[in-house]
């Protein structure tokens, strides 16, 4: 900026390679904003808890809104899914841990503590890639009694037939 005295006139003087700093900083905002939009996959698909895509290996019951409940140890769900994230809508009694493993290997662990919660068993995986997820219950039935609701996942995702019962 130039102050000119005789005038008393403000001028501002912007080089060229202040206004290419400029113009690169905003294409490069409205490049990662359109990426972000359109990389995330926000429709959810919704699947009852007794789906015939999903096998439970335990002692379990089913009720006429499709949710599943069950108490026992060791208990658990699998399926055969393709797509990045998968999620499941469950409450709990108590406070139940569970394990969840993706190709056989453990991928995470978490607890249901609480009424009608989301949690989200797996994320940010290959989304062209199947991959067999299993999730069980690890804590006592003492510890409290699960109702799973029902599950959620993107629309370009996709579960395959059922596993079959070992």
């Amino acid at each position: 900026m130039k102050l000119d005295t005789s005038s008393r006139k403000v001028t501002c003087q912007v080089s060229i390679f202040d206004r290419m700093k400029r113009l690169t900083l905003i294409l490069l905002l409205t490049w990662g904003c359109w990426c972000n939009c359109f990389s995330q996959e926000k429709p959810r698909q919704n699947l009852s808890a007794n789906a015939p895509e999903v096998t439970y290996v335990g002692r379990t019951i089913s009720n006429d809104l499709g949710e599943v409940t069950f108490d026992w140890v060791g208990t658990y769900f699998e399926f055969v899914f393709q797509g990045q994230s998968f999620a499941m809508r469950a409450s709990d009694s108590g406070a139940s841990h569970y394990n969840v493993f993706v190709d056989n290997q453990l991928h995470k662990t978490f607890v249901v503590n609480s009424q009608d919660t989301v949690i989200n068993l797996v994320s940010d995986l290959r989304k062209n890639s199947r991959h067999t997820v299993r999730v069980q219950k690890r804590s006592e039935g003492e510890f409290g009694c699960t109702t799973i609701h029902g599950f959620m996942h993107s629309k370009k995702s996709s579960l395959h037939d059922a596993l079959p019962r070992r």
